[in-house]
């Protein structure tokens, strides 16, 4: 077994168990879990894309035969893709305007593929719940009611409005995620920089410049939900 191999597994297997942590109930192991997609980015930002994928596909099946199929499949949407996104457009590099020198892809434009990423997630998600009634808003609620039941039925005296909190579940945990994807990229990232085993240099993020298109569809979004937002959620 190559050397770059081997990393792979070990870090397929890191990236297992930090994802099942939260199973073992101790105090402090769902933090692992947040951090379940840094072991597959520290294969991916040192050794390449393609070892960065066998490490998640080893973490998948090691997820599928710990759990089931369902947990593998979670863990291959929130952790396994959006890291490989951000490995391969990380990686990506052309020479630059000085001899020797290497312009690296925006980490703006890397942020942006993985926002486009969460949004069709959410739009697949959206799509999949359209049957039920009330649709993903419906879901989310239910949802909410159920995570609740307990503080609801031994103190009736609080009201919690779940419909109104379920208009912006989807959205607050699509931001969620997206926040936690970052900062696993970004400690990934410097890590190994200051291990000396990056294969790019840890980038300038006070310069990150933003694609244009999520300005549209910032923009977009508040338009719409003028006209969505007053009455029921958008989804």
């Amino acid at each position: 077994m190559t050397r770059g191999l081997l990393i792979a597994l070990v870090g397929g297997l890191a990236s297992a168990a930090f994802f099942l942590a939260v199973r073992t109930g101790a105090p402090g192991a769902i933090a692992l879990t947040y951090l379940a997609s840094v072991p597959v980015l520290a294969v991916g930002l040192s050794q390449g894309l393609l070892n960065s994928a066998i490490a998640a596909l080893i973490a998948a099946i090691a997820i599928m035969l710990g759990i089931h199929a369902t947990a593998s499949g979670i863990y291959i949407a929130i952790a396994a893709i959006p890291a490989l996104i951000v490995i391969r457009q990380s990686l990506f590099s052309r020479p630059g305007s000085t001899p020797g020198k290497l312009e690296w892809y925006p980490i703006g434009l890397t942020l942006g593929c993985l926002t486009a990423y969460g949004l069709i997630v959410l739009a697949i998600i959206s799509l999949y719940f359209l049957g039920d009634e009330g649709g993903l808003t419906g879901k989310s609620e239910r949802l909410l009611g159920t995570v609740f039941s307990r503080v609801t039925a031994a103190n009736p005296q609080i009201t919690i409005p779940f419909e109104g909190i379920a208009r912006f579940l989807p959205g607050m945990l699509l931001s969620v995620w997206l926040l936690i994807s970052i900062v696993n990229a970004t400690l990934a990232q410097n890590v190994l920089a200051r291990l000396g085993h990056a294969i790019r240099p840890i980038p300038s993020y006070s310069s990150i410049e933003l694609p244009n298109w999520m300005s549209l569809a910032l923009a977009m979004a508040i338009l719409m939900s003028f006209f969505f937002g007053s009455n029921r959620g958008f989804w």
